[in-house]
């Protein structure tokens, strides 16, 4: 059986010109894997949309209509999963609803092939900065999410949340030259992100020793690597580099959709 894992497609991004250029290869692989009769599941470890808050009566459904509507049909024959990432953790049950999605949380353990896998997006873990710790503080606290829900205007909410994640991306994701155009939104490559869900993967498996895989996004740079008997894969973005991850028939492999 097949089970596939993809990250960081930052829909609708409006940092991106090729953004509808991303959503049809997004589109292109979900029917790929979906349509494989060996799939069991498919899983979207965070950071699919750019920006994605579910109001208290307003979602921005016309933004990812396309994608909502197909993830609507696929799900009818394909289990999908969806952990939340840092720019699309704000579900309260739509996605459930509309889409037919399973929603997991930050951090979760499966049984994949008869292995243990731990699978998250990959934000906030073992974060050092006192000013991205208070930041994800107020993203995750439930009276200020409440407050947003209820208290903003839905436009208001929405057009702030895509400007600044549009802004974000431009901001940290200068080219570094000009053979590298295509990385220019490319966000979290830093060395420190790196240490850090390094250190916090080598503390859980400290703690969790009989893991086999785990699997994450965020950093937007694939790493492959052993910590002692555990194979820890970091995504590549799928926004610019169209990577993703299957394991077949219990092996884990690091691919990227042509």
């Amino acid at each position: 059986m097949k089970y596939w894992f993809v990250a960081d497609v930052h829909l609708g991004c409006r940092a991106m010109d090729d953004r509808e250029e991303v959503e049809k290869a997004f589109i292109e692989w979900l029917r790929r894997a979906c349509d494989d009769p060996e799939t069991a599941a498919v899983y979207l470890l965070g950071d699919i949309f750019d920006f994605w808050f579910e109001f208290a009566y307003t979602v921005p459904e016309k933004q990812y209509r396309r994608v909502l509507d197909l993830l609507s049909e696929l799900s009818k024959k394909t289990e999908i999963h969806f952990v939340q990432g840092n720019h699309d953790q704000w579900t309260y049950g739509y996605l459930e609803k509309r889409c037919g999605l399973k929603v997991d949380g930050k951090i979760n353990e499966v049984k994949i092939c008869g292995k243990r896998v731990v699978l998250a997006h990959g934000h906030a873990m073992n974060c050092k900065g006192k000013a991205v710790r208070l930041m994800n503080g107020i993203f995750e606290n439930r009276v200020c999410q409440w407050g947003f829900r209820h208290l903003v205007v839905p436009y208001l909410g929405l057009e702030f949340g895509f400007r600044w994640s549009a802004s974000s991306h431009r901001k940290h994701n200068k080219p570094q030259d000009e053979d590298r155009a295509i990385d220019y939104y490319q966000p979290h490559g830093g060395d420190n992100l790196r240490d850090e869900q390094i250190q916090w993967s080598r503390a859980y498996l400290k703690e969790h020793p009989d893991i086999d895989y785990v699997i994450m996004g965020h950093r937007h740079i694939g790493e492959n690597m052993m910590i002692g008997e555990t194979q820890v894969m970091i995504l590549d973005d799928f926004y610019s580099q169209r990577g993703y991850a299957l394991i077949d028939d219990g092996v884990l492999s690091m691919e990227y959709f042509v």
